[in-house]
């Protein structure tokens, strides 16, 4: 049995010895670990910012991959109000949407997200959606009367 093998043994059968000697390491060794991070934040100085812009992008290819709006109220302002409903929560993989979930999820605005997690039905859907629709029309059409 190889050595990290057997650390790993033992740190699942002496979880609590396992718990009390990083606690010791750690506190002991401060300046270690500061000095460690200091350094590999020298040699990656951007690391959070192309994270973080790299999340962004992905997002954004999400959001138009599934038609850029809200899909219950039609709602396209500001796509960081838009947001993805699993329609399927069980069928989820891990804790981070991921490009291959776009099938089980809807774009929803922050809104509407909440409504559905109030009233979880089909048929609040379909008529959430028709009561929309119609609202809308109702309102571009009221737009263009006073606008002629």
């Amino acid at each position: 049995m190889a050595y990290a093998e057997y650390l790993r043994e033992w740190r699942k059968k002496h979880p609590q010895k396992n718990y009390e000697y990083c606690k010791r390491w750690y506190s002991k060794n401060r300046d270690k670990r500061l000095m460690y991070l200091r350094e590999w934040r020298k040699k990656h100085p951007n690391h959070s910012e192309r994270v973080r812009l790299a999340e962004i992008k992905r997002r954004f290819r999400m959001i138009n991959a599934k038609g850029g709006k809200c899909e219950l109220c039609g709602y396209n302002g500001s796509f960081s109000a838009l947001q993805f409903h699993h329609m399927k929560p069980e069928e989820k993989e891990g804790k981070w949407i991921k490009e291959s979930d776009l099938d089980n999820m809807i774009l929803v605005c922050a809104n509407c997200h909440r409504i559905i997690h109030c009233q979880k039905t089909e048929e609040y859907y379909e008529n959430w959606r028709k009561d929309n629709h119609l609202a809308l029309k109702h309102k571009r059409e009221t737009q263009l009367r006073l606008a002629a």
